[in-house]
């Protein structure tokens, strides 16, 4: 049995004392209780062991009891930590206008006693590309970590998105990681609808600001008339 993946599902095999009929079933399995010869759990979410107990009676009010023990294997799923990436020189050095990734992570899976299938996988893309890129699958162990990889060709004038996926055989987490553009500290898009600062500007009529806090000082305006009550607010997420 694994933690909140297994459940039980049970049937009592009872015989009425001489002259008398089942009356009631009761099974106790970690504090819930069922009523039925036949039951099903809820997910078990108590690892190690846990306990049982069933008593049958019949109408005649005589009664028979039986208890007894299970395992129940800890499970969590997949985790991924520590995910980052970073441009850099060929070196491995970090460099706001490298056209390297240098990427550094760790992800796990639990074993199951070796049981439990494994697979890491490490992909990338342009941010306005659609397919994904692979850049390493890992299945040799239950921990991946990754120290300083880096991938080249990564143009300092557009922004990436890398991807890892941790799969077992219940689920595929995955986290990803924004890369943006070179740094600079200003620059318009070369058909002059764009502007950015603290990186590449990269979309038509957007205003793009890279850094990663903004500070705007005294009264802020925004043009236009507005059209309903709900305009009169300014959302930020």
């Amino acid at each position: 049995f694994i933690q909140n993946k297994s459940t039980i599902s049970g049937t009592v095999n009872a015989t009425a004392g001489s002259g008398s009929t089942i009356d009631s079933y009761k099974v106790v399995i970690n504090g819930s209780t069922y009523t039925s010869n036949t039951f099903k759990t809820g997910l078990l979410k108590t690892s190690g062991s846990n306990s049982y107990s069933v008593t049958v009676t019949d109408k005649r009010g005589r009664t028979t009891s039986t208890s007894g023990t299970f395992n129940v294997t800890a499970y969590s799923s997949p985790t991924i930590n520590d995910f980052k990436v970073v441009r850099s020189d060929s070196s491995g050095n970090e460099n706001n206008d490298g056209t390297y990734a240098k990427i550094n992570l760790t992800a796990s899976i639990t074993s199951l006693s070796s049981k439990n299938t494994k697979t890491f996988k490490l992909e990338y893309k342009k941010r306005s590309a659609i397919t994904w890129s692979a850049i390493e699958t890992y299945t040799a162990a239950y921990t991946y970590t990754v120290t300083n990889k880096l991938v080249s060709g990564i143009s300092a004038d557009d922004p990436y998105d890398f991807r890892i996926t941790a799969t077992d055989y219940f689920s595929s987490p995955f986290k990803t990681f924004n890369l943006s553009t070179a740094y600079t500290i200003l620059d318009i898009l070369a058909n002059g609808q764009g502007i950015a600062f603290g990186k590449v500007s990269t979309d038509s009529k957007v205003l793009d600001i890279g850094f990663d806090n903004t500070t705007l000082s005294k009264h802020t305006y925004m043009g236009g008339n507005k059209r309903n009550n709900e305009e009169k607010n300014i959302y930020f997420q």
